[in-house]
């Protein structure tokens, strides 16, 4: 990534006039700074705040996601999901700078995120969500992800809060779809906590399937966009104040029991909402009748 200037710490302000308008605009994001020159990743020791690596590319400022691999073999297969993904463009889906494929320094630029993600919002309690934000929230998911479906990308596959990503504009971009094989076979030290939480937010028959798609499925984008709305209205995380571990919950909702409790308690957990709106999580779940809801049905 020799094109790219990694910005590693404030002290590096000093170095030149774009590093110092960087930094600024890094500043006041809701991220901390990293503190070494090296990537930096998604840290678990806040619950507000996320670490990323950045960087700037062109004069702008971009997001580093470090793939674990040591190199990547530019198949046919990987060179149709780049050319995908850089034909996706969409003001709710984060945009794609592109991607280093050196030995040992794999890695993917997008466009920065100044507020973070939808997940560092709804787990600042300092911050009052509206209605209208909220409703601006969700409809550019669903924008997004209708753009999503009816390209050739077709599915998401990885859809929750943190991926869901807030400009400085605060409108909501989509982020980390597409790139399926150019991800895989990756060897994060994070990888076991990283999937537990992935499954939190992964339709039962995805869970009940030993070998899932890495796209996912579109009926399974539906379910997991109910997830989120539910921890968008709820603030109370994908499941709310249900008493079980991460894999707990994944087994119980695995067999439907969970799916069938949400269905006949009207509280959800404990939120109280307005009757649209539950209406439209109790389709996402819908489940128990496999009826393929669509984002249009939304």
């Amino acid at each position: 990534m020799k094109d790219v200037i990694l910005i590693s710490t404030e002290t590096n302000t000093e170095r030149n006039t774009c590093n110092k308008n960087m930094i600024r605009v890094y500043r006041n994001s809701i991220f901390q700074a990293p503190t070494s020159n090296s990537v930096v990743e998604v840290s678990d020791q806040s619950p507000r705040r996320a670490y990323t690596a950045i960087g700037v590319y062109k004069g702008n400022i971009v997001a580093i996601r470090h793939i674990y691999k040591r190199s990547v073999d530019l198949t046919r297969s990987i060179r149709k999901e780049l050319k995908q993904i850089r034909e996706a463009r969409h003001e709710n889906l984060i945009p794609f700078i592109g991607a280093c494929v050196d030995n040992g320094n794999v890695a993917i630029l997008t466009a920065y995120s100044a507020r973070g993600s939808l997940e560092d919002i709804l787990q600042n309690k300092d911050l009052h969500l509206d209605n209208m934000f909220v409703s601006s929230l969700v409809t550019d998911i669903l924008k997004g992800m209708i753009y999503l479906h009816d390209s050739e990308i077709i599915s998401h596959g990885n859809l929750k809060s943190s991926n869901c990503l807030i400009d400085s504009r605060w409108v909501l971009q989509i982020s980390d779809f597409g790139l399926h094989e150019f991800k895989a076979n990756q060897d994060d030290p994070n990888w076991k906590i990283k999937e537990v939480k992935r499954m939190l937010y992964r339709a039962p028959e995805l869970l009940r399937d030993p070998s899932p798609p890495s796209r996912g499925t579109q009926k399974g984008d539906v379910y997991s966009f109910g997830i989120v709305l539910y921890e968008i209205l709820g603030r109370k995380g994908p499941w709310g104040n249900i008493d079980l571990e991460p894999e707990g919950t994944c087994s119980t909702v695995r067999s439907l029991r969970l799916i069938q409790w949400r269905f006949q308690d009207f509280s959800l957990g404990g939120v109280k909402w307005k009757v649209n709106s539950q209406c439209d999580v109790l389709k996402c779940y819908d489940q128990l009748t496999l009826k393929a809801w669509t984002y249009a049905d939304i």
